[in-house]
């Protein structure tokens, strides 16, 4: 191993690049300062690097500086720790709670990319509700200097390149809309969604290095399967999709930079092991292998070799060698759930209010299994609790004069009709609220779901409320 300096942590670097910029500012042309490549392997849990699965990712902890104690800010999704990978900041000063959070108002009210106003609760790994996002919130929603920002403004070429969602919040002030649409970026951000409509558009240099190199200029889809209750999902890691990523990034975006003498400082932002957790198809309905089965295993040699071809990369010229830094880390680990059993025994059951129905799509499909917890179980749980009706955000219906609403929810209907849901499609859920699609939402509770750790939200801050709420969840199982 050549790279001169190596952490496999992010905890050190807020303070090197700090340092760097303070010392070279402003940059001069042909600069030669330090490189610095910034790997997240998103949900890689600590325990499952080893020599067999993550050759590269271990050979780097045992000759490079190990931070043992390092952790999520939040247990245990993408956006708040990529928020605060991205700024330093803990999450009360960029407000990005989670993957789905309460916006404070109905997305694209504005008419950003020609859409209507939406939800409330939107899922921010897209790059388009990034962008409104900051359009609502004076060009910046984090209210924060990401690292990118800092470096880009220091002289340094940036790019964040992987998957949709914290590739763009590394630089998310860039993305505030020019006339409702993206503007071209000065950093260069490849996810999902490039060379589609609702991507980001690259600089053209950028477009023609992808040309020269083979490269497509629209990335390439992820080809893994979610399933569903009766369905397993996926049994292949997501190698094409990153496979495009790693290409993109060492064979366009850094020999661009590298060929302009450009110092850079760049993120890649590994979509395994986390999305291959999410959708492996090795656990259908039980607890065990979990995300220990042999499909997240190969999704975490999948992301070690989008690192390896990283490395291969920067080794292969000695001058870039001996000049980058290399920082490895994840967001966040991983962990099996359970939808049904409520302890190890697995003979004792949840007795949740949302878990008694028989919940069936508009075809009549069954799409939760009898006795499992559904999708939104916290908000039909909790607008059960608390005698209030329920609405999906997610969701919009029209009235007999057209005008739309939010669509109703009820758990005790037969099936899913074009007028009423059985559960939030999401997850999400507005409660004791009118349906209406408001700048100012009526609703008097507001649940962000995200899978195992919801946010509850009271806007009109009604103390007896919050105990009521309170004493509800301390009752449950």
């Amino acid at each position: 191993m050549t790279i001169q300096k190596i952490a496999v942590c992010f905890a050190l670097l807020c303070s090197f690049i700090t340092s760097t910029f303070a010392a070279d500012t402003p940059a001069p042309a042909g600069n030669s300062r330090r490189n610095v490549v910034i790997f997240v392997a998103d949900g890689l849990r600590s325990g499952s690097v080893n020599a067999l699965d993550a050759p590269t990712i271990f050979g780097l902890r045992r000759i490079g500086v190990e931070f043992a104690n390092s952790h999520a800010v939040f247990p245990t999704f993408t956006m708040a720790n990529g928020s605060a990978i991205a700024t330093g900041h803990y999450l009360g000063d960029t407000g990005t709670f989670s993957n789905n959070l309460y916006s404070g108002y109905p997305v694209y009210n504005s008419g950003n990319f020609g859409k209507v106003a939406g939800t409330v609760t939107p899922f921010v790994e897209d790059d388009q509700i990034l962008a409104d996002l900051d359009d609502h919130y004076e060009g910046n929603y984090v209210n924060e200097e990401s690292l990118l920002a800092a470096a880009r403004n220091a002289g340094y070429a940036t790019a964040a390149v992987g998957k949709l969602g914290p590739a763009a919040i590394q630089d998310v002030s860039q993305l505030r809309p020019v006339n409702q649409r993206f503007p071209v970026l000065q950093t260069v951000i490849i996810d999902d969604r490039t060379g589609q409509d609702s991507g980001v558009p690259l600089p053209p240099a950028i477009v023609a290095a992808l040309t020269a190199a083979g490269l497509p200029t629209t990335a390439v889809a992820r080809n893994q399967p979610a399933g569903n209750n009766t369905t397993a999902g996926t049994l292949n890691a997501n190698l094409g999709q990153q496979q495009y990523f790693a290409d993109a990034f060492t064979k366009a975006i850094l020999p661009t930079f590298v060929q302009h003498g450009q110092s850079f400082v760049v993120v890649y932002w590994s979509r395994d092991p986390d999305g291959t957790q999410h959708s492996g198809g090795d656990s259908l309905n039980s607890l065990t292998p979990g995300i220990n089965g042999p499909t997240s295993r190969a999704a975490v040699k999948n992301a070690d070799s989008n690192l390896a071809q990283i490395l291969a990369y920067i080794n292969s010229d000695p001058k870039l060698a001996s000049n980058t830094d290399i920082f490895v880390t994840s967001d966040h680990g991983f962990a099996t759930i359970s939808k049904h059993e409520i302890d190890g025994t697995g003979k004792a059951f949840t007795a949740s209010y949302a878990a008694q129905f028989t919940y069936k799509d508009s075809t009549g499909r069954q799409e939760v299994n009898t006795g499992f917890l559904p999708p939104g179980f916290l908000a039909i749980d909790l607008a059960h609790a608390l005698g209030m009706p329920l609405f999906d955000p997610d969701t919009q219906i029209k009235d007999s004069t057209g005008q739309r609403l939010y669509a109703p929810v009820d758990p005790a209907v037969p099936q899913q009709s074009a007028t009423i849901r059985q559960r939030p499609n999401s997850g999400n859920g507005l409660i004791g609220a009118s349906g209406r699609i408001l700048d100012a939402t009526d609703a008097k509770v507001i649940v962000a779901g995200n899978g195992g750790s919801d946010l509850i939200y009271v806007p009109d801050h009604n103390k007896q409320r919050v105990k009521q709420i309170v004493a509800f969840l301390s009752q449950q199982d």
